[in-house]
């Protein structure tokens, strides 16, 4: 048994459970096993050749059934044991895994269910498991299975309530996205509201000032072109006056002495239509000037009006992109609603999944076969 692999009680081993079993030549005697039997004890005594390697078992309940029976200390005491041992006893390693060692061995038919298991180790035989070891360790096995079970579970319920936290979180968050949204709906039809009254409102005043303009521009005009028609008539009189002063100095020269007060009177009509037709032209001037800053005045209501124009189409498209944001705005709370009600799908189930794995994280009672 030298060499025996470490092992740790904290994992489930047949090392820990395995138990000494005296083992026998398969020349012994049966009433050399008969001693052995009642000197130690043991539910079994192993068969083993020279190199300790296993030949068979011979198990106590029917070793003595069978020298109890009639005739039979004259028929086995006195020969070798291995006319009366189980030549295919179940046999594992020290090694195996301890679940596959209880399945076979409770699997086995009901004569040799209580038998015990032989444990070898490097092709020797080592010790035996009773059917109190092997139900020992299926429990020991159960244990810890419920424990990994449970463990699992309650690390899932973790996971799960973890979710939900998260879910509430994203709950709140689409809760308050959605407030949010409704605000911004609101703001929106507001902006669009007063948006709608200021383009109207802008675009009478903007009609309401050019029909002004045009109808002072025009009749501005109108009063240029009287006046213009004054400054005509003007000038054709300062012409005609210019006319008949120098008629007047004619006749005044041909009257000689006579005719010299007549002569003042006719030079004092010249000057004046002199001076007539300096301011005659003047006007004309003026009116040429006015009439120049009255087409810039046009040129520039033009400029105004495609100025105008633009500011309006300027506030149609921010309306335009206004209702837009609008119909982002509803699409988006809607999105949000969805979104929410989707959360609150996953918070509710998860609370469901909590609940069942906190009820199978409960122990269970198992019983096991006697």
């Amino acid at each position: 048994m030298n060499g025996v692999p470490a092992h740790n009680d904290q994992s489930p081993s047949l090392y820990t459970y395995v138990q000494q079993a005296p083992y026998v030549s398969p020349s012994a005697t049966g009433l050399h096993v008969r001693d052995l039997f009642e000197m130690t004890g043991a539910e079994a005594i192993v068969i083993c050749d020279a190199e300790q390697r296993v030949l068979g078992i011979i198990v106590k309940r029917l070793f003595f059934q069978m020298i109890g029976s009639r005739f039979g200390p004259e028929l086995y005491l006195g020969r070798p044991i291995s006319i009366l041992m189980d030549t295919h006893p179940l046999i594992v390693f020290l090694d195996a895994d301890p679940t596959d060692v209880i399945d076979i061995a409770l699997s086995r038919p009901i004569d040799t269910f209580y038998d015990p298991v032989v444990v070898t180790y490097d092709n020797q035989y080592y010790g035996i498991l009773t059917i109190r070891d092997l139900l020992a360790m299926s429990q020991r096995a159960h244990r810890e299975l419920e424990q990994t079970r449970i463990q699992t579970l309650l690390q899932a319920k973790e996971m799960v309530e973890h979710v939900q936290a998260l879910a509430t979180q994203a709950i709140n968050v689409a809760e308050e996205s959605q407030t949010e949204s409704q605000r911004m709906t609101r703001v929106t039809e507001i902006a669009q509201d007063i948006l709608d009254k200021h383009v109207q409102t802008i675009l009478t005043q903007f009609e309401r000032a050019a029909t002004q303009q045009d109808q002072a521009i025009k009749q501005l005009a109108s009063r240029i072109d009287s006046i213009e028609r004054i400054a005509d008539i003007i000038s054709e009189f300062a012409g005609e006056s210019q006319l008949l002063t120098l008629n007047a100095q004619i006749e005044a020269a041909r009257a000689g002495t006579y005719g010299r007060g007549f002569a003042v009177v006719a030079a004092e009509i010249g000057r004046l239509s002199k001076n007539i037709a300096q301011q005659a032209h003047k006007v004309s001037d003026t009116l040429h000037q006015i009439i120049s800053y009255i087409e810039s005045i046009v040129s520039f209501h033009e400029d105004m009006q495609q100025v105008s124009q633009r500011t309006v189409d300027a506030i149609q498209e921010a309306k335009s992109v206004l209702s837009n944001l609008f119909t982002s705005v509803e699409l988006q709370r809607g999105n949000v609603a969805r979104m929410s009600a989707h959360i609150h799908q996953v918070h509710d189930e998860s609370k469901r999944v909590s609940e069942s794995i906190q009820l199978a994280a409960l122990p269970s009672q198992v019983i096991h076969p006697l």
